[in-house]
């Protein structure tokens, strides 16, 4: 039995014996002065099991912005999908799943802000992670390629610059990481609207 069995499929009971940590929670705030979430969700269970429902949760607060286009407006979502499954990917790939600690995402109106326990792997910066990929599970990276929900590997944090950077947006942040753990930044914010144009 492997981590990325359990974790990819594992009942809620296999993993609460056997992964207790292998979790992802949500948390959703109008702002960051807030205390309290206005929607908290834990997801648990096999990966596989719950993976539409994360981007469902994240899209039901997804604000649409309008770009002024000559005589139209065009709409946009502040959140683009690809981008964000890409990074929940990111997150369950890398984590480290001997830290006992969760996955976290939380969401507010104009920013997605998501954490995975244990840093980047060995030879991963963030000077270099769009130049290098080294999954940490690597098991886990073949199986979602093969299921066809990861870009090519290596190609996800250019795929996330990318869908950003099209719209005007800030590119995705990990400034906020430490060897503890990734911290992903990404910016529902059009910074350039001549640019999203």
């Amino acid at each position: 039995l492997t981590i990325a069995s359990l974790v990819l499929l594992g009942s809620e009971n296999s993993l609460s014996r056997f992964l207790p940590c292998a979790e992802v929670r949500f948390g959703y705030k109008i702002n960051e002065s807030e205390i309290r979430n206005q929607d908290t969700v834990i997801f648990k269970g096999g990966y596989l099991l719950y993976y539409n429902q994360i981007w469902d949760k994240i899209n039901a607060r997804n604000l649409t912005l309008s770009i002024p286009l000559e005589m139209r407006l065009v709409e946009r979502k502040a959140f683009d999908e690809q981008t964000i499954r890409e990074a929940v990917n990111n997150a369950i790939i890398h984590r480290d799943y001997l830290l006992q600690e969760s996955s976290f995402i939380m969401q507010y109106p104009t920013k997605i802000t998501i954490k995975s326990p244990g840093g980047f792997p060995e030879g991963i910066t963030e000077k270099n992670i769009m130049n290098e990929s080294k999954p940490r599970n690597k098991l886990m990276a073949d199986i979602l390629f093969k299921c066809e929900l990861v870009e090519q590997f290596g190609n996800g944090v250019n795929l996330m610059y990318k869908n950003q950077l099209s719209l005007g947006k800030n590119p995705p942040n990990y400034r906020n990481s430490s060897d503890k753990r990734v911290v992903l930044e990404l910016d529902g914010n059009i910074q350039d609207i001549e640019f999203a144009k």
